[in-house]
């Protein structure tokens, strides 16, 4: 009997803050090894992304709302 490959899955991204919603990447997971972690290390890297874009974006010149 021939092996089955292992598949590689891509999963979806959709980030919703509020009442706005955006399609933002794709999470590429590896069938051979385990998922768990892969998704961790995609949700890190994420996070961080996120911060630097944050960083960059926040003014002290702003006026409070």
């Amino acid at each position: 009997m021939a092996a089955t490959p292992f598949p590689t899955l891509r999963l979806p991204v959709r980030l919703t803050i509020g009442g706005h919603s955006a399609d933002v990447g794709t999470i590429t997971v590896n069938g051979r090894e385990q998922v768990g972690p892969q998704i961790a290390d995609a949700l890190r890297a994420a996070a961080d992304a996120y911060d630097r874009v944050t960083d960059e974006e926040v003014s002290t010149d702003a006026a409070p709302r």
